[in-house]
């Protein structure tokens, strides 16, 4: 697991980024990325 500047690398999971139109992430993204986040914490 890694944070958001290992785009583009296969062997790692990053956290879910924000759509490039500016609308917010579905709910169950969010929540993916806060467990990312308590994981990697």
């Amino acid at each position: 697991m890694a944070d958001g500047g290992y785009r583009g690398n296969p062997e790692v999971i990053i956290p879910s980024r924000k759509n490039r139109d500016g609308s917010p992430l579905p709910a169950w993204k969010e929540d993916l990325n806060a467990q990312h986040r308590t994981v990697r914490a």
